[in-house]
């Protein structure tokens, strides 16, 4: 009886092992205010677990030209392209381990009203 215990608890013992619990996620899709212009996508936020971005500039006439960049900025600070990191058309940015930066994320795109997805849990 003791060995069925036994096995029981090992089978088990992933299941009772705690998992981080995942935050509510905050849309944070829109399109550009002023193309070349940064604007804030997401606030400071010290327990942010991921961030995901898309530039939606390939898809369809999401934006003034399919080849448009967007670019991500993150911190308080003025940015500007060049210190940014930059996603290229229909490109994708993904943040979700390691140390997640809980500082102001700032976005822009080429063109003004070019539209992006982005997701901050």
């Amino acid at each position: 009886m003791k060995t069925l215990i036994a096995i029981f608890f090992l089978v088990s013992l992933p299941c009772l092992a705690q998992q981080p619990k995942a935050g509510s996620t905050q849309q944070a899709s829109g399109s550009i205010t002023t193309g070349g212009a940064f604007q804030v996508l997401s606030t400071n936020n010290s327990s942010r677990n991921s961030f995901e971005f898309q530039n939606l500039c390939n898809v369809g006439s999401n934006c003034v030209a399919k080849t448009d960049n967007c670019y991500l900025f993150f911190g308080g600070q003025t940015a500007t392209a060049t210190t940014s990191i930059i996603v290229a058309a229909g490109g994708y940015y993904l943040r979700s381990v390691g140390s997640i930066p809980g500082d102001t994320i700032q976005v822009s795109c080429d063109g003004t009203s070019d539209k992006f997805y982005g997701a901050v849990q």
